[in-house]
């Protein structure tokens, strides 16, 4: 067995990992809310970490997936391409029950995000984004090994999480109607 040492994860040593997994992502600043911006300027005036205003946004086919540190916790959140009508809350909201009860990782949620409106909207309308996180303890920091298992093993329950979503509600895959949509005039 070989001895791994554990080293602090920042979100440049999760960008080194990335570019050894040959893996696209991108460094993005970190939206803040302003009431914790507020209280941290309150606070001892302690310096930012490294990459504490980062986050590094990758992907998946119909994922979008962000990586966070925050609090000695590497968080991963993952929102999903498809959209559902609102007034589908309550199917979704059983279905998200069932697959939490019955899985450990990950943790399906969902939310409203504004419809994209055209010109002539009278109202804004909402729509659920079903999403998808996990998260894992770093403040004694991680080995590469267990860093990398993290987060491939989040790439492999998101896709897999997100595969039931779409077995359920499949009007919202709307991606696999131009598939076969392009399979037919072939």
């Amino acid at each position: 067995m070989t001895n791994q040492s554990i080293s602090e994860v920042n979100i440049h040593r999760l960008a080194e990992l990335f570019e050894q997994l040959e893996a696209d992502y991108v460094l993005l600043d970190k939206i803040e809310d302003p009431a914790r911006e507020d209280a941290a300027a309150d606070g001892d005036g302690a310096e930012a970490g490294v990459g504490e205003g980062l986050v590094l946004q990758t992907g998946l086919p119909h994922i979008t997936i962000h990586f966070d540190i925050e609090n000695d916790t590497l968080s991963a959140f993952a929102v999903w391409e498809g959209r559902l009508p609102a007034s589908a809350e309550d199917k979704v909201g059983a279905f998200i029950a069932e697959f939490n009860w019955n899985m450990s990782a990950p943790t399906l949620s969902y939310d409203f995000r504004p419809k994209g409106t055209g010109a002539g909207a009278k109202q804004e309308e909402e729509e659920i984004a079903i999403c998808a996180n996990r998260a894992m303890g770093v403040g004694i920091g991680l080995s590469s090994n267990q860093l990398g298992s993290f987060v491939l093993s989040a790439f492999d329950s998101f896709g897999m999480a997100f595969d039931a979503v779409a077995e359920a509600f499949p009007q919202a895959a709307k991606w696999n109607d131009k598939a076969a949509n392009k399979k037919g005039r072939s």
